[in-house]
């Protein structure tokens, strides 16, 4: 999902926090976007999950105060400043709340304080009339500058030069290696006659400045020039505090509160009212910060407000696309932003905004291309589906959080001797790639079966640990199990994507892994495309904001590393990855229409497998090469895994086809595994 201005205005409250009695002053996120820091005027320090939308931890300050805190370069440190006793900076380790140095030298009240984003300097200024610059190595201050009056401060994006306010008039950049030369470069702006500055902020491209004030304007400068850009007005500011105003991570939008409560959002570069969000707030609202890599905002009176684009009314419409419009289809995907859920050989399934419905059915109509509605309100089945997981345990009828299905294969890998549990590698963002193995003696062939690729597939981390628990209950009593098992040793990674699957926790309709792009604000990879086979080739995207982005490189991603290097040590008999929807059970090529040598045997085992899958539910499959049966895919897993020589590689799209989608009800988890480890079952014994 991009930001554009008509996801912006969809914006709403998803979890409120009443962990204060008195307003919070400050909020910052840590840089990986995954936590959320705030002080208060209650002298509270309190970490918020951003992954999971919850109160991490409470720290008190009562002896100090506290104010603009902000973390330092990791998770477990922060410096603020004090409201009591004195005006020393203070840096905290957050793990377990122990000073770790002090910083004095101001003698009056610090007013700014800005980290920089690339190592341990940090400016504050003060009602002193001083700016001082800080090494958090040392107590001792690196350098003092007088700046004639109340200063405000920032760092740029690169962390090579600082700005600071001066006498809300003007502006001097200074370059951090040689700042006591004085400012390179001083802009000089029309002194606010209502109103003082009360901070500054670089745009995160770097190419402005917003000025946020205690009055009820926003000023935006070049940040070359000096010239002044635009001014935002509109919001409400009758108290004379200072609120605060943000970027959008891609500086396209400005986020700044109101003391009526509200969120307004203005266009950067083009200066309109995007919208006015109502939160709910019951005070002023004084915080309010965009996550550096999430879809989420952040706003703060004396409650924490995190924001999350809601799809309301967004509905899910089948279009009848055949060969011949497909071109054309493509340029109506990209006017119209519109995502795509799934597709086969005559059919796309794409998610369309309220907004644009209009627009997008006159597009079609131009192209005769029909339309069909599959789901009328997304966002009523993605509440049920965030409602189900956040308040069930660990359940293989449920959809479990990602921290309860490691606890479980923990547990089960230390209970049960028939069952062993390595991690292949690390994620982007440090988590586990968990492979549960079953045996029950040694010196068999390998089953290998993955799930999750892609996040928002919750049926498939599902299936795989309900076959996991299917799998060991019914050893020795149920005769194909036994079988199986007697003849083969399984490798099961229930949860290949733990960073894409934890975000869906946030963003419910996440695909692709969390890593950021050197190039692009957008985040993420495709690790179905990622593979070291025919990588970049057709069905895949060197475009970083699409969802079939294949990634820099072959094989770039951590997660695609470890199992590649895992299927080469393993080289198992059979692999499976399973996915969803479509009810399809595809095998290689998906790169070219050409057949593999071992087609015709790849054929019959799947029809073994469907045939076995539908005898359960009556649900019906269809079989065959990626390539003609789906889409055109390069860089996948089962290409890679074939090339190996692994020849029984196959991909299963699990339930449903397109009546509920990725957003399938946890009431269908059961027969969904049993039919399909029925299948899977079926076709391993079929293999000679």
């Amino acid at each position: 999902m991009k930001l554009v201005d008509q996801v912006v205005q969809t914006f709403r409250v998803v979890k409120l926090f009443r962990d204060n009695t008195e307003k919070i002053n400050n909020i910052d996120y840590s840089p990986s976007g995954d936590l959320l820091l705030t002080s208060s005027d209650d002298d509270q320090i309190v970490i918020y999950d951003c992954e999971k939308g919850t109160s991490k931890r409470t720290l008190n300050s009562k002896k100090y105060g506290v104010d603009l805190i902000h973390f330092t370069h990791g998770k477990n440190s922060a410096i603020y400043a004090s409201t009591k006793i004195d005006d020393t900076i203070r840096y905290l380790s957050l793990h377990d709340n122990k000073f770790i140095r002090y910083f004095p030298g101001h003698t009056k009240r610090v007013g700014t304080l800005s980290m920089s984003p690339i190592d341990d300097s940090f400016i504050s200024g003060s009602a002193d009339k001083t700016l001082r610059l800080w090494d958090l190595r040392s107590p001792n201050c690196q350098g003092t500058m007088h700046a004639g009056g109340r200063p405000v401060a920032a760092f740029d994006p690169e962390g090579l030069i600082f700005a600071a306010g001066i006498n809300s008039e003007h502006i001097k950049l200074y370059d951090l290696r040689s700042f006591f030369k004085g400012p390179f470069s001083t802009f000089e702006l029309n002194q606010e006659k209502e109103c003082d500055w009360t901070g500054l902020k670089f745009s995160p491209d770097g190419k402005s400045i917003l000025v946020s004030t205690n009055g009820s304007v926003i000023r935006l400068v070049d940040a070359y020039t000096g010239t002044p850009l635009k001014t935002f007005a509109g919001h409400m500011n009758n108290k004379g505090i200072p609120l605060e105003a943000s970027f959008s991570p891609d500086s396209q939008f400005v986020f700044s509160g109101s003391t009526d409560g509200h969120v307004h959002v203005w266009h950067a570069e083009k200066g309109y009212k995007v919208s006015t969000l109502n939160g709910d707030h019951t005070g002023p609202v004084q915080c309010i910060q965009f996550n550096p890599k999430y879809m989420m905002l952040a706003s703060a009176c004396s409650h924490m407000a995190f924001w999350l684009p809601a799809l309301d009314h967004f509905q899910v419409w089948r279009l009848e696309v055949n060969q011949e419009q497909k071109v054309s289809f493509n340029h109506i995907l990209q006017e119209h932003n519109l995502d795509v859920w799934g597709q086969g050989k005559d059919w796309i399934d794409v998610m369309v905004d309220p907004k644009l419905r209009h627009g997008v059915m006159s597009s079609l109509a131009a192209e005769a291309i029909h339309s069909t509605v599959m789901i009328d309100d997304v966002q009523t089945l993605i509440k049920r589906d965030l409602q189900s997981q956040a308040n069930s345990s660990f359940a293989f009828d449920q959809y479990n959080k990602f921290e309860d299905i490691e606890a479980y294969l923990a547990g089960l890998a230390e209970t049960d001797d028939r069952t062993s549990l390595r991690s292949l590698g690390k994620s982007v963002e440090g988590r586990d790639l968990w492979q549960l193995t079953i045996s029950v003696g040694a010196g068999k062939e390998g089953i290998w079966l993955d799930c999750g690729i892609h996040a928002r597939e919750w049926i498939t981390q599902a299936t795989c640990l309900w076959g996991i628990n299917y799998l060991l209950n019914n050893y020795g009593s149920d005769e194909t199990v036994t079988k199986l098992l007697d003849s083969y040793d399984l490798h099961i990674l229930p949860v290949y994507n733990p960073d894409g699957y934890a975000y869906t926790a946030v963003n419910r309709m996440w695909r692709k892994n969390r890593q950021p792009s050197p190039v692009s604000l957008c985040v993420g990879v495709d690790l179905n495309r990622n593979f070291d086979d025919h990588f970049g080739e057709e069905g895949a995207s060197n475009n970083p904001c699409v969802q079939v982005y294949a990634g820099p490189s072959a094989a770039s991603e951590l997660e695609t590393q470890a199992v590649q290097a895992a299927l080469k040590a393993l080289l198992p008999k059979v692999l499976f990855s399973l996915h969803s929807y479509s009810q399809l059970w595809l095998y290689p090529f998906g790169y070219t229409s050409q057949l593999p040598p071992d087609a015709d045997e790849l054929h019959r085992v799947a029809g073994i497998g469907v045939r076995a899958l539908e005898a359960v539910h009556g649900v019906q499959y269809s079989y065959g090469p990626v390539y003609s049966t789906i889409y055109p895919a390069s860089g996948t897993t089962i290409d890679y895994s074939y090339a190996l020589g692994v020849t029984y590689s196959y991909t299963l799209e699990l339930r449903d086809t397109g009546e509920y989608g990725f957003l399938l009800p946890a009431d269908q988890i059961n027969p969904t595994a049993e039919e399909t480890w029925t299948g899977l079952i079926a076709a391993i014994l079929a293999i000679p």
